[in-house]
């Protein structure tokens, strides 16, 4: 089996695709399947550092980022973080692009 082809490249039996040998980001990031390592799943809002106001911050990513790299962490998934208008739910967006923004650290504003 040859892991060094590219990854929009697909092995083909009797006309039927079978599922690439890896996951492919970026010539940085290729992971073999299947994938296994250890992450963290958070809400933004539970992130408190020492310059939040107490809510969780955009900025307070850097601090879990440096701390899944001290615990050898390989994945970071936060919660939906996208603006909901008046809605409190985070599944209850209306654009995918646009961060709610009381996670915004105003004094970097």
């Amino acid at each position: 089996h040859d892991h060094d082809h590219d990854h929009h490249n697909h092995h083909h039996d009797a006309g039927r695709p079978q599922s690439p040998d890896f996951i492919s980001i970026s010539s940085e990031f290729r992971y073999y399947l299947p994938w296994k390592g250890a992450g963290v799943a958070i809400p933004v809002a539970s992130l408190r550092t020492e310059n939040s106001v107490g809510i969780g911050e955009f900025y307070d990513l850097y601090d879990l980022i440096e701390w899944a790299k001290k615990t050898n962490m390989q994945l970071i998934q936060i919660l939906p973080v996208y603006d909901t208008g008046m809605d409190p739910s985070p599944y209850a967006t209306s654009s995918v692009f646009a961060l709610h923004p009381v996670y915004v650290r105003l004094q970097a504003v």
